[in-house]
């Protein structure tokens, strides 16, 4: 009888860590995604001069750029939970993202 509880709380531990396991997978791939589509919108900003400040939608969500007095460029992008990033551009360094 003991062995047999000893077993379902270690069955039960089990099934936790897994699902614990694979919602933290889950956000790392939107994690993953929103960083993508950051790095290509900052590409294509650089690429482009920045112009002024924009957003656009994407399939995987709502991508925003402003510029700040100092220069800075800063890129946020909103998806799903867990898919929010959001990266500065120095106008120093154009092609070296610093995360924030």
């Amino acid at each position: 009888m003991v062995a047999l509880v000893v077993f379902e709380v270690g069955i039960l531990g089990v099934l936790a860590m897994t699902l614990q396991a694979q919602k933290t997978l889950l956000a790392a791939a939107a994690l993953e995604s929103a960083s993508r589509v950051v790095e290509w919108l900052a590409d294509s900003l650089s690429f482009a001069g920045w112009g002024g400040p924009g957003s656009v939608e994407t399939e995987q969500g709502l991508l925003r750029w402003t510029r700040e007095a100092g220069g800075l460029v800063t890129i946020t992008f909103q998806g799903g939970p867990g898919a929010s990033r959001s990266v500065g551009l120095s106008p120093d360094q154009p092609d070296v993202p610093e995360g924030r």
